[in-house]
């Protein structure tokens, strides 16, 4: 809602970024909003992207004791983290070779989005992926 006072139009958004200042948000943050997705499906990606989904590794973090924190996916005998849930667990490796990616190597999310956006190469990419992500 944008308010006119004197010469100057005040809003809500313009007052918002003031307050925050003006912080770098990577491509995937962008791209996320803009889908068309259920709702659940992009607020589950977000947490996703905000590492902050409910993994044995961030239950491990917050002090809450679990028989194992491995991996239940999976015999490897690996700590259920959320880059080898969705990026190196055998059964993650094995549905996105299903439908052509080929997983980086990476550093953060960030390059694993950007490079399954130049595999994929379609307009729908980021539907693909969350929703990817979401079945897993």
């Amino acid at each position: 809602m944008d308010l006119y006072l004197g010469f100057t139009f005040f809003s809500c958004a313009k007052a918002y970024k003031q307050l925050t200042g003006h912080a770098f948000a990577p491509p995937p943050f962008k791209w996320l909003w803009q889908k068309h997705c259920q709702h659940k499906h992009k607020v589950f990606f977000w947490l996703l992207l905000k590492d902050r989904l409910s993994t044995r590794d961030l239950l491990r973090r917050k002090g809450m004791e679990l028989q194992s924190n491995e991996c239940v996916l999976c015999t490897q005998h690996i700590d259920e983290t959320l880059e080898h849930l969705f990026l190196l667990c055998p059964m993650a490796i094995q549905f996105w070779n299903s439908i052509g990616l080929i997983i980086p190597a990476f550093n953060n999310c960030t390059e694993v989005m950007m490079s399954f956006r130049r595999q994929l190469n379609l307009p729908f990419f980021m539907e693909i992926i969350i929703l990817g992500c979401w079945g897993i």
